[in-house]
């Protein structure tokens, strides 16, 4: 398993012992960060690798709502 990805794992606080188990895990087959987080989901965590865009906007309030206001060409001093 890659460095960059240890760093990842460490930084979403993934317990070491989770950690050394994913390494173990994937020490011999083709890593992909899809398999990575299956495994993290079944450890109770949330994935860290794979993150669905449209989940996240869902929360996000768009609003027609806004000021339109006067573009200066020119600074006052």
């Amino acid at each position: 398993m890659d460095k960059s990805i240890l760093n990842v794992l460490v930084s979403h606080e993934v317990s070491p012992e989770h950690i050394a188990y994913l390494k173990e895990k994937f020490k011999s087959k083709f890593f992909t960060v899809e398999d990575c987080d299956r495994e993290l989901i079944k450890m109770g965590y949330e994935p860290v690798f794979v993150v669905d865009l449209d989940e996240e906007d869902d929360d996000f309030d768009y609003s027609d709502n806004y000021e339109k206001r006067a573009s200066r060409k020119h600074f006052d001093d």
